[in-house]
């Protein structure tokens, strides 16, 4: 789960990102995302009235807040990122909307590959 210095919270915050960000859309949802200033990534996630009712927001923004997790641990910078629901997310089961997620962020070049190891720093010897 996400703890508190991992989310966007304030208002002013999220105005900052929109207006100065750039952006990736998929099937379900649009990323916005801007280099990060603080100490760690941060993720915010909206989903909009038009999506459904505040049951169905709610359960949503808890899909996409697990997701979120597993891809924080794969960021290659720190970076402020926006989930932006889009109308229909409703009906996207979790593998769907994860694998939509993961692409944005593919092609975004915001996460590494899994599995992909970071290549060796030179002057570093192994086994010595």
């Amino acid at each position: 789960m996400l703890d508190k210095d991992s989310r966007i919270r304030k208002n002013k915050d999220y105005q900052r990102i929109f207006q100065k960000s750039r952006w990736i859309s998929g099937r379900w949802v649009t990323l916005h995302y801007r280099s990060g200033e603080g100490k760690r990534s941060r993720w915010g996630i909206v989903v909009s009235r038009r999506v459904g009712n505040a049951v169905v927001r709610n359960r949503v923004r808890r899909k996409i807040r697990v997701i979120c997790a597993a891809l924080d641990l794969r960021l290659t910078r720190k970076i402020d990122l926006i989930i932006v629901g889009k109308k229909g997310i409703d009906k996207a089961d979790f593998w769907d909307l994860k694998a939509d997620l993961e692409q944005i962020c593919r092609r975004a070049q915001l996460i590494r590959e899994r599995g992909k190891v970071e290549p060796e720093k030179k002057g570093t010897e192994h086994g010595k």
